[in-house]
């Protein structure tokens, strides 16, 4: 019944791994009793869908600022050149 589902959905399920999962835990989803196989079913196969590999984009560098490449102020240049007097 389980390869019949998923062949009703279009996709391919290992179905005897799917019952023998379900079958070793006494058909519970942890600590209740399995409801709906069908759902469990389409939750698996959501679950374990490859990823669409999606090409990597290429990230833009952020416009370097001219004055990043200033060495920083000094103290007088900073404090506006007041003299210690």
């Amino acid at each position: 019944e389980v390869a019949a589902y998923a062949a009703e959905l279009g996709r391919a399920l290992d179905a005897g791994r799917f019952v023998d999962f379900y079958a070793s835990k006494g058909w519970r989803v942890g600590r209740s009793p399995m409801r709906d196989w069908c759902a469990a079913v389409r939750n698996w196969l959501r679950d374990n869908a490859s990823p669409v590999a999606t090409p990597p984009q290429k990230i833009a560098a952020a416009p370097r600022d001219p004055l990043d490449a200033l060495p920083p102020p000094t103290a007088a240049e900073r404090w506006g050149g007041l003299d210690n007097a």
